[in-house]
């Protein structure tokens, strides 16, 4: 089988991405010959630095949450949402968003297994159920190992959200990317603007928050805008202000100043209603150094509307490269198709011969570029001996939707 060799970058990325209020929905009217209305429906949207410092969290953590709840949001994308320091956002949120779940991991080194600045996305969850999500280490230019203001390894977090109700589907993506120079932010921007880009052309509404430590006028801005489809609802909304985000620890007027915190739309799936700077000095009292953004949007989910479901799979070659009584390990090699289409990623079912379910994983995605790995290597434990064991493959929608399943069977040796 031959190895798939990958630029650093999107090794990271596709490594990671195994496992992406008081509105009313509405259906709109209008045959598209698929089976299924457009779906659409008002969205409210927040990003929030909190800040990991723990200065005055007694009186800034009340104020946050209530500040948070007074705009009713669908999802917030939080970020230093941090664990160490003392930090205690993670019990505050739980406590008082108690309509709301959380997901994301520390966006510190994997290897410490600490979270200094971490991104989390929270979700209404009497509204929304959670279709998918994973967090993905953004690639580095610097690959230090210390834990640290400055060397801190930096997450983006997506989630695929459903409403119960209607089946309105929305991604939101939420990051927060370095500081260190300009050369390393671009770098990051770069992935996080595919990212977006990708899963804009699902045809789903997609919103990517975050602390991005550049301005509007910098050449990372220019990176994410210049993704197609990829727009900022300030400069798209029907009413909308001009202020900086960041505000340090006090009183500072913002007013016609260059925001570093931003909210990204895939622009062309719906219309900015509203966007905001969020006041953060509350009665005396700075809840963080950061402004929030808040954005009110009226979005089209059209993903499973023009989309027909994943086309016809196929393996180059499979083969069990070790194995046991218990424990097989299979490596499996993909023809990749020539039109890539609406797969969002392969799934991987084992089942007995009675047709019930022994494990289901997510193998890899093709969401982020066409030169994904195409060999994989799958390890099936706890298996019973001397027993007949059918593997499907399957390609996947966002909306779930799959192709026909590549199938076969294999029996486990006795005992």
């Amino acid at each position: 089988m031959r190895n798939v060799l990958k630029k650093a970058a999107i090794s990271l990325i596709l490594a990671a991405l195994l496992a992406v209020s008081g509105s009313v929905p509405v259906s709109t009217s209008g045959d598209t010959g698929s089976g299924r209305d457009v779906l659409s429906q008002e969205l409210r949207i927040i990003s929030m630095n909190v800040s990991c410092d723990m200065q005055n969290i007694s009186q800034r953590s009340g104020k946050m949450v209530d500040l948070l709840l007074s705009y009713s949001p669908d999802s917030i994308g939080t970020q230093e949402n941090g664990l160490i320091f003392g930090g205690q956002w993670p019990s505050v949120f739980r406590t008082g968003l108690t309509d709301y779940s959380r997901v994301g991991i520390g966006d510190s080194d994997p290897l410490t297994k600490n979270s200094l600045m971490a991104n989390y996305i929270y979700y209404d969850h009497t509204k929304y159920d959670l279709v998918d999500w994973d967090s993905v280490f953004l690639p580095s230019l610097r690959r230090l190992r210390e834990i640290s203001w400055s060397t801190n390894a930096r997450t983006a977090t997506w989630a695929v959200l459903r409403n119960k109700e209607t089946g309105f589907t929305y991604v939101h993506l939420n990051t927060h990317l370095a500081f260190e120079s300009d050369e390393e932010n671009r770098f990051q921007m770069a992935v996080v603007a595919k990212m977006a880009g990708q899963l804009a052309s699902t045809g789903c509404p997609v919103f990517v928050s975050g602390d991005y430590n550049t301005s509007e006028n910098s050449e990372s801005y220019r990176i994410m805008i210049s993704e197609p489809g990829i727009g900022d609802p300030k400069h798209l909304a029907d009413r909308t202000e001009n202020k900086g985000t960041f505000r340090g620890w006090g009183y500072r007027n913002l007013d016609g100043g260059a925001p570093i915190d931003f909210i990204f739309v895939s622009e062309e799936s719906m219309h900015v209603n509203e966007y905001s700077v969020i006041d953060t000095y509350v009665d005396g009292v700075a809840l963080t150094d950061h402004c929030g953004i808040f954005i009110d949007v009226e979005a089209s989910d059209n993903s499973g509307i023009s989309e027909p479901a994943p086309g016809s799979l196929s393996l180059a070659g499979v083969k069990v490269s070790d194995e046991s009584v218990r424990t097989y390990v299979y490596e499996f090699e993909f023809t990749q198709p020539d039109d890539i289409g609406n797969i969002f990623r392969y799934v991987i079912e084992l089942r007995d011969a009675r047709g019930r379910s022994a494990d289901s994983r997510s193998v890899f995605s093709y969401l982020l570029d066409g030169s994904c790995e195409t060999v994989r290597k799958c390890t099936f434990t706890c298996l019973e001996p001397d027993t007949e064991y059918r593997i499907s493959i399957f390609g996947e929608s966002i909306e779930g939707s799959r192709s026909d399943p590549l199938t076969f069977t294999f029996r486990t040796r006795p005992e």
